[in-house]
């Protein structure tokens, strides 16, 4: 049967467009938030195929509420250093669940894994610089004026660590701000090079 024939009583999977090339009719229903947080947390290792924006923001809103969590109750029982510690474990149970739904919902939009693997290694600078200066954070945050003596010790006392902190937090700010418009935009119609639309079936 031609390819262009429709059969009768069948809703055409595609409609014509001004360039005589077919797109897809109706998005699917978004991801419910169960069914991305189970993906998710059962396919932690799977950095291929395509994630939506609902499985992406279900599973980003569980992780930081996650972290939030652990944090809030173990700074409850425990002291603030403690809290600080908790959030840390959170985040690196969940980070490869976290990275993989990130990287496929990059694949999603037509942009490559690498954005994701360079957010990841500021990650890894900005926390890994603040846990030797921790102490001198929390002194001249928890004052109601800057504490001039604890910013001078933390600047000479971490030397190396210091000025690590201020070069990610930077790269994070900026390079979370283009992960945020690539991970707002829609996903792409049909099949890309990453696999087929979850949204847009064929």
């Amino acid at each position: 049967m031609d390819n262009n024939q429709i059969q009768p009583g069948m809703p055409p999977a595609f409609e014509p467009n001004g360039n005589n090339s077919r797109q897809p009719r109706q998005p699917l229903p978004p991801v419910n938030a169960v069914d991305a947080i189970k993906k998710a947390l059962t396919t932690p290792m799977d950095l291929s195929g395509r994630s939506r924006r609902s499985e992406f923001w279900w599973f980003t809103l569980f992780y930081y509420v996650m972290c939030q969590l652990g944090a809030s109750l173990f700074q409850w029982i425990a002291g603030e250093s403690i809290g600080l510690g908790a959030q840390y474990a959170v985040m690196i149970a969940l980070v490869m669940p976290m990275l993989a739904v990130q990287v496929r919902r990059l694949h999603d939009a037509g942009h490559g894994a690498w954005w994701a693997w360079v957010f990841l290694v500021l990650n890894i600078g900005l926390y890994g610089s603040i846990l030797p200066m921790f102490s001198e954070l929390m002194q001249v945050a928890s004052g109601s004026a800057p504490d001039v003596h604890a910013m001078e010790r933390m600047m000479r006392d971490h030397s190396t660590a210091f000025p690590i902190m201020i070069v990610s937090s930077l790269g994070y700010s900026l390079w979370g701000l283009i992960l945020l418009i690539f991970n707002l935009q829609d996903s792409e119609p049909g099949i890309n090079q990453y696999g087929e639309s979850p949204k847009y079936k064929l």
